[in-house]
This record gives C-alpha cells, structure tokens and sequence, in this order.
C-alpha cells in the first residue's frame, strides 16, 4: 500500500529562510549522507571551461555545510549525469523497503520545459516518506536568469549561492511564507529570522553569499554537531578531497549498520580486546605503540612522493575523523580508554596532516 508523499515546490527567489521546512522533514540516520548527481548542462553555455567550473562551485557549496557548520549531514557528488531529466517517479513508502536508495539522492537539472510553475531562479522539490526525506531534485532556472561562477558581478546570479540555498533547503532548513514579516513568522515557527542568513536573504543579482552562524545553528538543531578540529579557513582547511575521505568511512559506516548503538558498543568491546592483547604480546602501551607509529611516520614523510604524500593525507584526515568517533563513543560509555589519550593521538594527527601539507607545496 503506498503511503501519500508529501512534494514540495520551494521558489528560491520568492522565500525567506527558517530553521524547519514545513513538511519537518529530514534525512534519516545518525549520519546521513546524501549522494548528488549534476546534469552538466545545467547552465545552458557552449563553453566546456564554463561549465566545469560551474559543477564546482556546486560541489564546493556542498561541501561548505559540512565543513563550515560541522553538521553531520553531508552530501556527496556522486556522477555526472549528462542525459538525466528530473525524476518524479513514484517512491513506495511502506517501511523499510523504498524505490530509492537508502540514502536517497539528489539530482541538479535544467529547465528544458520540465516545469513551467519554476519561475524562480531555481527551484527545490523534495519527496519524503513518513517524516524522512527519500528523493530531491534541484531545478536551476536557465532560461530566466543569467548566472556566474566567479565572485560578485552585478548582472547576473552567482552560482554557488543558489547552491549553498539549495543544499540548505535539501537539508531539512525551512523559510517563513512570502510577504510574512519577521514578527508573524517568528510567533509560527519560534525563531527570529537573521537577515545575515543564507537562508533568509532573498537571492540577489550579483551577491555572493557565504554560510552565517544562523545556518549553522539551523543545521545543527536538526542533525547535531560533529566537532572536527580542522581550522575552517586557511591552507590546513579541509578541501573536498579531504571531505570525499571523511564521506568514505561515513559511507562504509552507514552500509554496513556500524554507526548504530549496537554496533559502536560491540565495536569498542572489540578495540578494548585488542588493545590488551597488543599490550601482552609487545608489553608496550598504547601511548608507546602510538608514538612509535607517528615518530616513524614524520621521519619518513620527507621522503614520500606527491602522491605518498597526498595518501598519507587523507589517511591522517580519516583517522582524525575517526578518533572524534571514538571520542563520542567513550563520552556514550561504549568504548573504555582514556579521553586524553585520544585527544593526544587528534592533536599529533593534526600536526603530522600540516607538515604533509607543507611538504607538497614543495613538490
């Protein structure tokens, strides 16, 4: 038996922004990851060079809501679809079981006649079932609006605004009704709409915008924080690369059902077992094991190739991702070992991860 979607029609350029959509919908899990797929020919311009750099400005909105607002929401590029139009299938909500994927996915498509009623600049649909977003469809308005993948210019839209509001409305983050004004919006969703937001602004010519604090609490009263250690500007930033390593374990972790509390149980059960065998094989500490592994790995980084160098980077991006993990895991009483221990073993991580960021800007 199917159960009634509810599918949301968003006109970006006629909304203001809140915490909650309507439909208080969101992605399911403790740490959702959404795959997106972008139709390259969004942006309707004969140039290759053009259209490449609009699909990055995309993949970098995306990943501003993880790494700028440490959500634990994440949304991963998938593909690139060339022949994709928009998916209106029916999605079967009965359960467990649905047409999508367990994740769900999320495709950025042009206008070619798919929808006359999008009159905006772009607009957002989104298919839920029983409370947990299931499917979504980015619609970039290409034949109404002109657009640019650089900064500010005053003519035209700026790309990855559009899509730093469309990845925020995909999250769940809601607006006030057109012509509200913020006392009647504030007494029927509870919060007071920030004019700095992202989200609130209405979109305008040649405005590039960045994430504000009031996104960031809106995302994070849905999906709560993960507290990465990465400085969020700068060259020891995380880059995409960095977040495609992190949205690799999140992955594996969502597949295979170990970030459940079960599994993170049985899980620190089992790193506990292994520690104390470690100790009565080698008679050395975890402490001692650990700084021998990271002494050994700084005295050999001077000598690695590029492409040593940028494995051993997204192998220490990992480990830092998973020993915050580990960090919740004995806050939550799963795992036994020493909370000092870990916060030692991020910092020497993070140390090691800025010398090999030093050493391939020399390569």
């Amino acid at each position: 038996m199917k159960t009634k979607l509810s599918i949301l029609l968003i006109i970006l350029f006629t909304m203001n922004w809140m915490y909650l959509s309507e439909s208080k919908s969101r992605w399911g899990g403790n740490n959702p990851l959404v795959e997106f797929v972008i139709n390259p020919n969004i942006i309707g311009f004969k140039s290759f060079r053009n259209q490449t750099s609009f699909v990055a400005q995309i993949i970098e909105a995306s990943g501003d809501w993880f790494n700028k607002a440490s959500s634990r929401l994440t949304f991963k590029f998938s593909d690139i679809a060339n022949g994709n139009p928009a998916s209106y299938e029916q999605i079967i909500c009965d359960g467990s079981q649905r047409t999508d994927t367990p994740q769900g996915e999320v495709l950025f498509f042009p206008n070619k006649g798919v929808d006359t009623d999008c009159s905006g600049s772009s607009c957002v649909y989104i298919w839920s079932c029983n409370g947990n977003i299931a499917h979504a469809d980015v619609e970039l308005n290409n034949t109404e609006f002109s657009w640019s993948y650089l900064g500010n210019d005053g003519d035209v839209k700026n790309i990855k605004t559009e899509a730093l509001k469309a990845f925020g409305y995909l999250a769940g983050l809601g607006h006030c009704q057109t012509g509200e004004g913020i006392s009647d919006c504030n007494l029927r969703e509870g919060t007071d709409p920030n004019t700095s937001s992202v989200m609130h602004k209405f979109p305008q010519l040649g405005k590039k915008e960045t994430i504000s604090a009031d996104d960031i609490n809106g995302i994070q009263s849905i999906y709560g924080i993960v507290n990465l250690p990465f400085p969020k500007e700068g060259k020891y930033a995380l880059t995409y690369k960095d977040l495609d390593a992190i949205q690799e374990i999140i992955q594996l972790v969502n597949q295979t059902g170990l970030g459940t509390d079960a599994a993170r149980q049985s899980s620190g059960k089992f790193f506990q077992s292994l520690t104390d065998y470690n100790y009565r094989k080698t008679s050395k500490t975890l402490r001692e094991q650990y700084d021998e592994f990271i002494d050994l790995a700084r005295n050999q980084s001077s000598e690695f190739s590029k492409i040593e160098l940028e494995a051993q980077k997204r192998f220490l991006t990992q480990g830092i991702y998973q020993a915050v993990m580990m960090k919740e895991d004995v806050q939550r009483g799963y795992l036994q070992l020493d909370q000092g221990f870990l916060d030692y073993t991020i910092q020497k991580h993070l140390e090691l991860r800025n010398y090999t960021i030093d050493l391939l800007e020399g390569k």
